[in-house]
């Protein structure tokens, strides 16, 4: 197996939008594997992201991985072959677009209790990255509900280094409006300040300085 500069876990939409993003940086020979249960699913990222690569004149290289399960045993062996810098894990058993396909009984109970309570669906795939990674000193980057799951697993003695989310999605949101008037913007984020943008509505935004805090 190649080794990997960076390893991206998921073949989800979260996953493909960060794919392809990857695929335009100009700077360095990014090696970057893409972790999926299914290799033909990866394949195809690969196979975009790498065609992508060259529309762009750009340097990165993309290859698949395919795993067998998401348990802290496949990825332990995958990791210590691949001997990442960087793994991002954009994979989870909840998927936040699940309410835009339809109601159901678990759509309904999520929008009543709040999204919170989808907490240990999000927990279980950071869990086991973070065990299969214990032997690893890679970055660990999690970009599912990190605001709260990443508070867990370091509650629970699990490692992780930062998350990514809805602050920097908020953050962009304001720097596209003009009337802000501030290059400064700093964030506190939480889910239930995006579901109304996702869905076209307006809600008031208050406006307060200090440290800008990542998801």
């Amino acid at each position: 197996m190649k080794t990997a500069d960076i390893v991206i876990i998921g073949s989800g939409s979260l996953a493909h939008g960060i794919v392809y993003a990857l695929s335009q940086v100009a700077a360095g020979s990014l090696r970057i594997a893409i972790i999926g249960r299914s290799g033909a699913k990866v394949s195809r990222m690969t196979l975009i992201a790498n065609a992508r690569v060259a529309s762009f004149g750009t340097r990165p290289f993309f290859f698949p991985v395919g795993i067998p399960e998401f348990r802290a045993a496949a990825f332990s062996r995958a990791l210590r072959s691949l001997k990442p810098k960087v793994i991002l894990l954009a994979a989870s058993l909840q998927s936040p677009w699940e309410s835009s396909l339809g109601q159901n009984a678990w759509t309904r109970l999520i929008a009543r209790g709040g999204f919170g309570i989808t907490l240990p669906l999000q927990l279980s795939l950071a869990a086991e990255l973070s065990r299969g990674a214990a032997d690893s000193e890679s970055s660990i980057v999690n970009a599912c509900y990190p605001d709260c799951v990443n508070v867990v697993l370091d509650r629970l003695g699990f490692r992780t280094t930062c998350g990514i989310g809805n602050s920097a999605i908020v953050e962009a949101l304001c720097r596209s409006r003009r009337d802000i008037g501030s290059d400064d913007v700093r964030v506190w984020a939480i889910t239930a300040t995006l579901v109304p943008g996702w869905k076209g509505e307006q809600r008031k935004v208050s406006h307060a300085s200090g440290s800008r805090a990542g998801k």
